[in-house]
């Protein structure tokens, strides 16, 4: 996570007791919303600092907390809308940052599935406002009316939005998030890529999963989705036999609640493949090998 501003830290007013602690709990609206980990710290931070601002001679605030929260989630779709432009200039899949599970703010989350990768990748199929209507629906369960009110629509088009999102999201099906048996999942995956066995790594994948890679603008990577277990397979030893830098180290962590591999020269991480599965095969790996958004897994020591 990014460095606090020291002028924020309990600088509530008393009516929140600890800013700093709060700030995770914006964070938690921030992130889902933009898909990216650091926009959401800036936005979150920007926040924070204007209200700390205002506070100070401010006396119309009387629902501090509400009023942090909308800021956040309004802010936050409007950083969400400039990343959405900016992604038709983006070379290849635009993926969203990937976050620590296992000791991030994100770790006691009660609905992991919110921040769950899997969802986030399948979220980017709608709209900006279907997206908010829909964690703040869905998620946390926000009544249409003060979703309307957040987001300065009517409750009918809020409505609408979350029906079009669940439809949206219906057609490519829900992630399954939280797979305690995983680690003896991954261990046979593992050994099967790097033991280069193709007949029992591809009888681990589905038949129809596919690989998505992120390389950003800089960063080699497959610019098109990959299908199909042969081609999936062939492009997961690649990973793990020409792709491999010398002295990496692999390590299993959980990435947005979902088993995932930190591939890493000494503390610098260079890439993260986030797995999907569905019953008892891979249905998906997710390669994320931009390192603007590796940043927030570099604290894994």
């Amino acid at each position: 996570m990014g460095q606090k501003s020291s002028s924020v830290k309990n600088a509530a007013p008393g009516h929140i007791r600890d800013l700093t602690e709060f700030q995770s709990i914006l964070q938690s609206y921030a992130y889902p919303i933009i898909g990216d980990q650091m926009a959401a710290e800036d936005v979150v931070q920007e926040v924070v600092n204007q209200y700390v601002m205002r506070s100070k001679d401010d006396n119309t605030i009387h629902h501090h907390r509400n009023y942090l929260i909308r800021s956040v989630i309004n802010r936050s779709i409007s950083e969400k809308k400039k990343l959405v432009a900016r992604r038709d200039s983006y070379p290849g899949s635009w993926l969203p940052t990937p976050v620590l599970t296992e000791e991030d703010v994100y770790h006691s989350i009660d609905r992991q599935w919110q921040v769950s990768y899997s969802l986030l990748v399948m979220m980017e199929k709608l709209t900006v406002v279907e997206r908010a209507v829909f964690l703040l629906k869905d998620t946390y369960g926000y009544a249409h009316a003060e979703v309307a009110e957040i987001l300065d629509i009517t409750t009918d088009y809020s409505r609408q939005a979350l029906r079009r999102a669940r439809l949206k999201l219906s057609e490519v099906g829900e992630p399954e998030v939280g797979h305690h048996e995983s680690s003896e999942f991954l261990d046979k995956l593992t050994h099967a890529i790097l033991d280069s066995d193709m007949d029992k790594l591809t009888h681990l994948l589905h038949t129809e999963v596919k690989a998505v890679s992120d390389g950003g603008p800089h960063q080699p990577a497959a610019r098109k989705t990959i299908y199909g277990d042969v081609s999936v397979a062939k492009l997961m030893r690649a990973i793990h036999g020409k792709y491999l830098l010398p002295g990496t180290t692999i390590r299993k962590v959980l990435i947005n609640h979902q088993p995932a591999f930190l591939y890493q020269v000494e503390d610098k991480v260079y890439r993260c493949v986030v797995v999907e599965t569905a019953e008892t095969s891979v249905r998906s790996f997710y390669i994320m090998v931009n390192q603007d958004k590796l940043k927030a897994v570099q604290e894994l020591k």
